[in-house]
């Protein structure tokens, strides 16, 4: 970014402990701002090398964009709910499933998914060296991470309601909690 875009809309949040350029994002874009996506430009990422690395990095962007949601009293684009709501009907389904002593309830939520993430997986990795099983599993853990950690998130926040942002914890005390979970 140029200097003053810094200037007009803040740097970066110190307090968030994950979604730091996520959240400058959005008050960029709150603000009148684009965001622009060059095709031109190539990047490497070094991806989680663990899927317990991955629940982590996923389970904590989850709940901190709840945190930013909060902070702007907006949701920034519908597909941040998504995870929470797959793993909302996926509970609801699990406690109908046991009540009704049916497999059923569960099975219209993970049919279709399984579905949807077998063959995306098997598509993306058509002519690469990638494991459609090992995109599938990472798939299945961003997802469910994310939407644990978002109503983990929310539960936070519904506790901590009526504190106001300013009263919250520093980035270093919230990480040291974060992590000890």
């Amino acid at each position: 970014y140029r200097r003053e875009v810094f200037d007009r809309i803040g740097g970066f949040d110190e307090d968030l402990v994950r979604n730091q350029d996520d959240e400058l994002n959005l008050r960029l874009t709150l603000a009148g701002g684009r965001i622009w996506m060059d095709p031109s430009i190539r990047s490497t990422y070094f991806s989680r090398g663990t899927l317990v690395g991955l629940w982590r990095q996923y389970h904590g962007y989850g709940f901190y964009k709840v945190r930013v949601m909060r902070k702007h009293r907006t949701v920034p684009a519908l597909r941040h709910l998504v995870p929470a709501a797959f793993v909302g009907a996926l509970a609801a389904s699990l406690g109908v499933t046991v009540i009704r002593r049916s497999p059923w309830p569960v099975a219209a939520v993970l049919v279709p998914y399984a579905a949807g993430v077998t063959a995306s997986s098997v598509q993306a990795t058509r002519g690469v060296s990638a494991s459609p099983v090992t995109l599938a599993a990472a798939t299945v853990t961003m997802h469910t991470a994310y939407g644990l950690g978002s109503w983990a998130g929310a539960a936070r926040e519904l506790r901590r309601r009526g504190t106001g942002p300013g009263a919250t914890a520093s980035a270093s005390d919230a990480m040291a909690r974060y992590t000890r979970q």
